[in-house]
């Protein structure tokens, strides 16, 4: 599938769009022409940076002032669906928060943690981290130069660290000698990204170069002679240094790779449960004095100090192990050096082994490629279809104010092909088609609207109540509590257009069978669940007039204007049309069934509806 719509696409729905809603010809359009009503350029940027529909209220402070907006967008930018919002797209860009992949057994330490505890114990730390510098204004480099990582409950155990109560995610500092260099420190980063065998550590570089710089070496075009023998190590190894083709990606990537050698190679789920299986001592209480491997191999000493590592709590980092080899003590963090590899180097502009994140904050291709990142995710463009003046214009921003990247945001929400139906004559940039609404979105929007959450408990299929299997700890392991909207290994994530950052890299945002099977049974629960509650509840959420005993058409119309305004952003007349149509199916389903299940007809069908899939 596509991983943005096509620009033929969103030329068509440009056209549509301005034909429609605006009357006007596109031949002779000579300047911006903005959404209209400013109802869709609330609703807009609502969805696209938090994820949920505007509130009534939010609607009618733009119908009484349409200036208020910037204002709106604001006050969006300091709440908790932003920071969700945050979180989703660096996940992305990551690719974490990928459930097929078994990451830690619930054995040993973390006996008493259900499976989705701990992906998401491993999964948010780096996540939490971006979402707490985002929110707080602060410089967008501290994601790469921070001393201080994140971590919840469960996590303080896998990492042995302590946190102070009330927190969901506190911050720690490592004491293991790791650097600072914010989500490039965390374990996390580097069990989702392992690097095994002769690969010494260059996939991790990539990872750096291509998430952070925008700079992917497996992107280039290099061709190889036909005389390397890629099934060799040692052909492999020289050619590296020594033939042209190689050379030019190498003399780069290499040094970059030398700046992770103290992190340990991989945590594959097999070796750290056999670890964990007996007793195990970890690494910070192993005695691993140098004297004692004099003269060992270095692949004896990581072996040793990498089981070490896999002993729960986990320590991803071993760096400053030590090993004496020909009278000269290393420490692990310089491997590249025993296995005569090129020293660590940022492109030729420094080479101080702690440093990488300094380096990478002064670089312009970080903030030009955050830019990308966020017009790319927000637009759902491929980061590099953003044009060249949408760039410049967003990096003027976001450099003035600092690196605060929720100014970014909000730069590109309001920019003119985001909220526009037509632009000048003549302008080389694009008009931002209709978004399709992700999987992320989708599930907060309905809870936001409902307070529904598409989870279940995967521990009580087949339990009984006196099971002693129902619990967690000791030798039982349990699933947890999934949100299958949000998962893919029971769920329906990559279904509805999503990714699982292993199998499905990149995200679908046109619509598809299976997202529109997903989508009509998560509406048909939303809208059971909401009907049941707001009839039952002094305080609803959507129902707002009405209980199960009105018959007023005055104020059943009354709840169909909030309705079409809330869920579909129509602002409609009680006697336009549209409110006829709904109130015809709310009474023709009363009168063969019963209230309670009209309402449930209506909401399931606005919660499907074309205008909640695009906006």
């Amino acid at each position: 599938m596509a991983a943005s719509t096509p620009v033929c696409l969103r030329r068509a729905i440009a056209l549509l769009l301005l034909t429609s809603a605006c009357g006007a010809d596109v031949q002779d359009t000579v300047a911006v022409v903005d959404l209209r009503p400013v109802d869709e350029r609330l609703l807009r940027a609502s969805m696209a940076l938090r994820g949920v529909r505007p509130s009534l209220d939010e609607y009618a402070q733009v119908a009484d002032d349409a200036g208020s907006l910037e204002g709106i967008v604001d006050d969006w930018l300091e709440g908790d669906e932003f920071g969700a919002t945050v979180r989703d797209m660096h996940a992305e860009q990551f690719r974490l928060r990928s459930d097929l992949h078994e990451l830690m057994p619930p054995v040993g330490l973390m006996a008493s943690s259900d499976t989705y505890e701990l992906f998401e114990a491993v999964n948010e730390g780096p996540l939490a981290l971006v979402e707490d510098v985002v929110l707080e204004g602060r410089p967008y480099t501290e994601i790469v130069t921070s001393a201080s990582l994140r971590t919840n409950e469960v996590g303080s155990v896998l990492w042995g660290v302590e946190l102070e109560d009330g927190e969901e995610w506190a911050a720690y500092t490592p004491d293991d000698g790791r650097p600072a260099w914010g989500v490039l420190s965390d374990g996390a980063m580097w069990i989702r990204h392992p690097t095994n065998g002769n690969n010494y550590q260059r996939g991790r570089a990539n990872v750096v170069a291509a998430t952070l710089l925008c700079e992917d070496f497996l992107v280039r075009d290099i061709p190889l002679g036909s005389d390397i023998d890629l099934s060799d190590d040692e052909a492999v190894a020289k050619a590296v240094n020594n033939d042209e083709a190689c050379v030019s990606c190498h003399q780069s990537l290499d040094p970059l790779a030398g700046y992770l050698w103290g992190f340990v190679g991989s945590f594959e789920f097999r070796d750290v449960l056999e670890v964990n299986s007996e007793d195990c001592v970890p690494l910070r209480e192993l005695d691993l004095d140098p004297e004692s491997y004099e003269g060992a191999s270095l692949r004896t000493v990581r072996r040793a100090a990498t089981q070490a590592a896999h002993c729960y709590p986990l320590e991803p980092y071993t760096g400053d192990v030590e090993v004496i080899v020909d009278d000269t003590t290393y420490a692990l963090s310089d491997s590249w050096e025993l296995l005569g590899l090129r020293a660590p180097g940022y492109f030729g502009l420094g080479s101080d082994p702690h440093d990488l994140g300094g380096y990478i904050a002064e670089d312009p291709r970080f903030a030009t490629c955050a830019v990308q990142r966020f017009a790319g995710y927000l637009t759902q463009q491929d980061p590099e279809d953003v044009p060249l003046q949408t760039r410049a214009e967003l990096l003027a921003a976001f450099e003035d104010s600092d690196l605060d990247a929720r100014e970014l945001a909000k730069a590109v929400v309001l920019h003119e092909t985001f909220t526009a139906t037509a632009l000048p004559a003549g302008s080389e940039q694009e008009l931002i088609g209709r978004q399709s609404v992700r999987p992320e979105q989708y599930a907060r929007m309905l809870d936001e609207l409902t307070g529904f959450r598409y989870e279940t408990d995967l521990d009580d299929f087949g339990c009984a109540d006196d099971d002693p299997g129902c619990n967690c700890g000791g030798d039982v392991s349990c699933a947890g509590v999934p949100n299958l909207a949000l998962t893919d290994r029971v769920g329906f994530r990559s279904m509805a257009g999503g990714m699982d950052g292993y199998r499905v890299t990149m995200p679908t945002h046109t619509v598809t069978p299976t997202k529109l099977l997903v989508v009509a049974r998560m509406a048909a629960e939303a809208a059971g669940y909401v009907v049941l509650q707001d009839f039952d509840s002094s305080s609803p959420r959507l129902l707002t007039r009405v209980d199960a005993d009105t018959s007023d058409e005055e104020t059943l119309r009354a709840q169909l204007v909030d309705l079409h305004l809330r869920i579909l952003g129509e602002r409609l007349a009680a006697d336009s049309p549209e409110i006829d149509e709904t109130y015809e199916l709310l009474v023709a389903v009363a009168a063969d069934s019963d209230a309670e299940t009209a309402w449930k007809v209506v909401l399931t069908a606005m919660f499907q509806d074309g205008r909640v899939l695009a906006y």
